[in-house]
C-alpha cells in the first residue's frame, strides 16, 4: 500500500517545489530594478579605467547629493534639494510675469500683458501668414493673455508682488523618480544606522562595486569586464552591503 501511494506523493511534492520556485522568481523580478547610482556609474565606467580615477568619479555622486556640504548625505539633504527645486520654479514663474512689467513698477497690469502678447502674436502671424485669420489671431491673443492673468487672484486686472509669489507656489515641485532613487540608494549604504551616509561609507561601497566589476583583480577594467557589468545592470542590479552580502536593492526602503 505504501509503495502504491509513494509516486503520487512525489508528484505533489515536486509540483509544490516548482510552484514555490516560480513565485520566488516572480517576486525577485518585480522587486529588482536598475538603480540611478549604477546607471551613473555606467556613464563613466569604460575599458582601461583604474580604481582611483573611478573612485574620484564616484565621489561626485555623493558630493552632488550633499546639499549642505557636511561630508554626508541624509534625508535632510533630499528635503533641501526639493526646497531648492521649488524655489527655482517660483523664480521662473515670477520672472515670466515680470517680463510684462514695461514700466518697472513691480506690478503687472492686464493692459501690459495685452500689449506685449498682441505684438508677439501679430509679429508671428506676419512671418507665418498661412491660415492666420483675424479671428484666429484674436483667439490666440485672448488665450495668451488669460494664462499669466490667472495670477490675478482678486480680479482687479493687476498682478501685485504678493500675487506673483502665491502664483509661484502653486506650481508642482514633485522631485523626479531618479532623484528619489539616487538618495534612497545612497542612504541604504549607511553602515552604522545613524541616518546618514558619510564619505567613508560611500567610498567603501563604491570600492566593492569596482571590485565586483574587476574580476581579475588587476585594478584596471577590461573590455570584457565592462561589457559584463553593463549586461548585469541591464537586468538585475546587485549592490554589496558592508556585510559583503549580495543584496537586491529594488524597492527597499533606506
Amino acid at each position: 500500500m505504501r509503495a502504491r501511494w509513494l509516486p503520487s506523493i512525489l508528484v505533489v511534492a515536486a509540483s509544490f517545489v516548482s510552484s514555490a520556485q516560480v513565485n520566488a522568481q516572480q517576486a525577485v523580478s518585480q522587486s529588482v530594478r536598475p538603480h540611478t547610482l549604477d546607471v551613473q556609474f555606467s556613464g563613466f565606467i569604460q575599458p582601461g579605467l583604474r580604481f582611483m580615477p573611478f573612485l574620484d568619479q564616484a565621489r561626485r555622486i555623493l558630493w552632488m547629493s550633499d546639499t549642505n556640504v557636511d561630508g554626508k548625505v541624509s534625508a535632510a539633504d533630499l528635503e533641501r534639494r526639493k526646497a531648492r527645486i521649488a524655489n527655482g520654479i517660483r523664480v521662473k514663474v515670477i520672472s515670466e510675469l515680470l517680463r510684462y512689467d514695461d514700466d518697472g513698477d513691480g506690478v503687472v497690469t492686464r493692459a501690459e500683458v495685452l500689449r506685449i502678447e498682441t505684438q508677439r502674436i501679430r509679429a508671428r502671424a506676419r512671418f507665418n501668414p498661412v491660415g492666420a485669420t483675424e479671428a484666429l489671431i484674436r483667439k490666440q491673443i485672448d488665450e495668451a493673455v488669460a494664462t499669466p492673468m490667472r495670477a490675478d487672484k482678486n480680479g482687479d486686472r493687476r498682478i501685485a508682488w504678493t500675487e506673483m509669489l502665491d502664483f509661484g507656489r502653486t506650481r508642482p515641485t514633485t522631485p523626479t523618480a531618479s532623484m528619489e532613487s539616487e538618495f534612497r540608494f545612497i542612504l541604504a549604504l549607511d553602515e552604522n544606522a545613524d541616518g546618514a551616509t558619510d564619505s567613508a561609507e560611500f567610498e567603501r561601497a563604491a570600492e566593492r562595486i569596482f571590485r565586483s566589476i574587476d574580476l581579475d583583480g588587476d585594478e584596471t577594467l577590461s573590455r570584457d569586464e565592462v561589457d559584463a557589468f553593463r549586461a548585469r545592470i541591464g537586468s538585475v542590479v546587485v549592490a554589496i552591503r558592508p556585510s559583503d552580502e549580495a543584496v537586491q536593492l529594488g524597492d527597499q526602503e533606506p
